[in-house]
């Protein structure tokens, strides 16, 4: 082997640990994310940005506006959207860009009770026991600029 296969192989090892290494520094919680594959939004989750987003706006227009974000954001495929009773069901999919993993993500809009609407969010992955905190972040992606969209700040 000469000197240039030599420095090939050493930056191929260096792109790949610092892919690795970019990777490992976004899990926050190592107990969760190695045997979890899966996201949802909750009520009582300690992340506010996981917690439905309620607002003030009709179903129709809550479930344009899901659309339209979730359009912008890299990696994520429009698969489907169904209605039922309940309110409308919207169906994604996102692909990592390293290895090409998919993850299923499911947005449910219904009507709020006290009027509006809510969104709930799931996230999953389709292989494999853990997923590093990448549902997570996919259900972050989507609704740190939904509320943005949904509910802008006020002029004071």
């Amino acid at each position: 082997m000469d000197d240039a296969d030599t420095l090939v192989l050493w930056l191929m090892a260096a792109v790949a640990a610092t892919l690795v290494l970019s990777l490992l520094l976004q899990v926050d919680n190592w107990k969760r994310d190695l045997f979890h594959n899966e996201a949802e939004t909750s009520d009582d989750a300690s992340d506010p940005v996981l917690r439905p987003v309620r607002i003030d706006q009709p179903l129709e227009q809550v479930v344009e506006a899901v659309r339209a974000v979730a359009n912008d954001l890299r990696g994520w495929e429009f698969v489907d959207q169904r209605w039922d009773d309940e309110g409308t069901l919207l169906h994604f999919v996102r692909i990592t860009p390293v290895f090409r993993f998919r993850d299923d993500i499911t947005i449910r809009i219904v009507a709020a009770s006290r009027g509006g609407s809510e969104v709930h969010a799931h996230s999953a992955s389709r292989l494999g026991m853990g997923d590093l905190g990448q549902n997570l972040r996919n259900l972050k992606e989507l609704l740190v600029p939904l509320r943005e969209e949904l509910q802008p700040p006020k002029d004071i």
